[in-house]
């Protein structure tokens, strides 16, 4: 299959600047349905509202919100750090600027929370906050790579998220490492799959307004 590639050909210059260019991603969004996200999320009525709230200019859009929110609590990643959780904002963003829609978002993901608490339970004591980050968006690469027909190359992950933090091959030795903590099995039981859909479909608003880029 042909690869895809982020629209975004260029990081945003900080971590914390949301895209409002909404041609960046292919679609046309009028201002007047662009969100501050901080104004329209029920903090105290999601599950680590208290973390993302923090770095929620990072988000895409407010859907995004409760899709980590979910994924976190899935995940068993209840003590991430803020730092983790901007990277993983980071993640939803880049993922939809490579045009993966909402239930492809919720498929990788529904695979990456389980792979994610495998990890955790072999290693999780040795890995500081920062690693576990990292981890969790090397794991997600994975699933994505595992279930997507056209997948995204992991150089433009390496652009895009992790240029800061470690070298190409640095990363590619770490999805390896990763893949043999797996025994290269990527495939999940279909109930669990089916379970964890539901959950993160579920958590997902679906008016418009949710899934347009944040202002």
């Amino acid at each position: 299959p042909r690869p895809r590639v982020a629209k975004k050909e260029e990081a945003p210059a900080s971590d914390t600047e949301s895209t409002t260019n909404a041609s960046s991603v292919g679609r046309t969004c009028a201002s007047s349905v662009r969100v501050k996200i901080a104004e329209l999320v029920p903090w105290g009525e999601i599950a680590l509202g208290n973390k993302i709230l923090p770095h929620c200019n990072t988000a895409f859009c407010v859907a995004d919100v409760f899709l980590l929110s979910a994924f976190l609590e899935m995940a068993g990643l209840q003590d991430c750090s803020g730092g983790c959780v901007k990277l993983l904002l980071r993640t939803l963003k880049f993922l939809r600027l490579c045009d993966y829609s909402a239930e492809d978002m919720c498929s990788i993901l529904a695979h990456s929370c389980e792979y994610v608490k495998d990890v955790l339970e072999v290693c999780g004591g040795r890995m500081d906050d920062r690693e576990v980050g990292n981890v969790v968006v090397c794991l997600t690469f994975m699933a994505h790579s595992w279930i997507q027909d056209e997948t995204c190359p992991l150089r433009v992950w390496h652009r895009h998220i992790f240029r800061d933090y470690c070298s190409i091959g640095t990363l590619n030795l770490a999805v390896v490492r990763l893949f043999e903590l797996r025994r290269y099995r990527m495939r999940l039981p279909s109930q669990c799959i089916a379970e964890n859909m539901r959950q993160l479909l579920g958590a997902i608003p679906w008016p418009s307004s949710m899934l347009q880029p944040s202002a």
